[in-house]
């Protein structure tokens, strides 16, 4: 996997996220551009590399979301999304041999499942620092509120596929996923 092209992608992605965020957003929900990414690394890379790009990309989103304190300010907690984008990535290798990797519905569908799987790690995991933080975090209007990221993350990622899918060959990923002993299929 050519690792030049996934950071440009992501800084990219992570700064169209940032300027476009009020543009894309409804309500107080607004979609993941890097999550697509993800999901497109996960369909096409080994699981290794998925789960470094997921971590990478997790820190990414980590650092560019801030927590509301209950005093006031806002707070950056750097591991929730680390650990919400390695088990959508996990989901994602899961199910991937199944589905039809070049179709952008695809990728879309993908992104949504894997940003409800994120989005539920990071509400438990800032649920659970409430009881140690001041935060001011509401469970079930956070949860609500990523559930309706996730929706506008899956139709922004059968968007972006359509970007996306074509440029693949530009991160260099193996030809096909491993066959049943390991070796890729040609």
């Amino acid at each position: 996997m050519n690792r030049l092209a996934l950071a440009l992608a992501a800084w990219f992605l992570a700064g169209l996220e940032v300027g476009l965020a009020r543009s894309l957003a409804s309500g107080p929900a607004s979609p993941s551009l890097l999550m697509p990414l993800l999901v497109l690394v996960a369909l096409f890379a080994s699981a290794s590399e998925t789960l470094w790009a997921a971590l990478a990309l997790g820190a990414i989103t980590d650092l560019l979301w801030s927590v509301p304190l209950t005093g006031g300010g806002a707070g950056i907690v750097l591991g929730p999304h680390v650990l919400g984008f390695a088990l959508a990535g996990q989901l994602v290798l899961s199910v991937r041999g199944s589905m039809m990797r070049r179709n952008p519905l695809v990728l879309g569908l993908l992104a949504f499942a894997g940003a409800c799987v994120a989005g539920a790690c990071v509400t438990a995991i800032m649920t659970f620092r409430t009881i140690y933080d001041p935060l001011a975090w509401s469970p079930q209007h956070e949860l609500l509120t990523r559930l309706g990221a996730a929706a506008l993350t899956g139709l922004g990622a059968a968007v972006l596929a359509l970007v996306l899918l074509p440029l693949s060959p530009l991160f260099g990923f193996a030809h096909g996923a491993p066959g049943r002993r390991g070796a890729p299929r040609r």
